[in-house]
């Protein structure tokens, strides 16, 4: 899939920073208040996915969109995307309802719990690619991600470059959720020294049915 921006992706893609950083003023979206470098940390960064996986005709998940990124980015640069944008908190999905609707966008909505989302009949198995920019390990983000994957699928977790030792202690959970590790897109963003990694993480196999667990368990006793 091409990075080309139109100017009329662009527009919108400058209208929904300028929604997000007026509604941080009211919510806690994002840690970042200055408009150059929320279009940086957010925009560009989101939209780096592209060199990592194509994303043309496949069904998409953002899981724990928060504020909508990366899932959003990418909506508003193709709005023929198939994006599904799930977190658990209400206030956020109503905000990406609101920015869709004034960009004339509409990714899947959907307030939800991943672990009790990924249950659901036309979600677990349904989706070519996953996506997840949280700051949890990535063991953790593995078994909230990865049932929602179809066989041949891939998950794509957003990383800093220095998560050797993370991915290490992840390959467990990564075999027992049916994945293996298919490679690395390393980048920079301008103004930061410490590059950034997305880990590209292979649907080769079948989640086990137990998976994922309630999140009191998947976070004290992680695979």
């Amino acid at each position: 899939m091409t990075t080309e921006i139109t100017p009329e992706a662009e527009s919108r893609l400058e209208a929904f920073l300028e929604l997000v950083l007026e509604k941080n003023k009211v919510m806690n979206l994002t840690a970042v208040s200055d408009k150059n470098e929320a279009r940086t940390r957010h925009l560009e960064d989101s939209l780096t996915l592209l060199q990592a996986a194509d994303f043309k005709g496949k069904k998409i998940i953002d899981v724990g969109c928060g504020a909508g990124f990366p899932g959003m980015p990418l909506k508003l640069l193709d709005p023929c995307l198939d994006i599904t944008l799930l977190d658990s908190q209400n206030k956020k999905i109503e905000f990406l309802k609101e920015a869709g609707e004034k960009l004339g966008v509409f990714p899947r909505l959907l307030c939800a719990r991943a672990e009790e989302a990924a249950y659901l009949p036309e979600l677990r198995g349904k989706f070519d690619i996953a996506l997840a920019r949280a700051v949890a390990p990535l063991g953790i983000l593995c078994e909230l991600t990865m049932p929602f994957l179809r066989q041949g699928g891939v998950f794509l977790a957003m990383k800093m470059k220095d998560s050797e030792e993370e991915l290490k202690s992840a390959m467990n959970a990564v075999k027992t959720l049916g994945g293996t590790v298919d490679g690395f897109y390393d980048y920079t963003l301008a103004g930061e020294e410490i590059g950034r990694r997305i880990i590209i993480i292979a649907k080769s196999g079948d989640t086990p049915k137990i998976f994922p667990r309630r999140f009191s368990k998947i976070k004290s006793k992680p695979l």
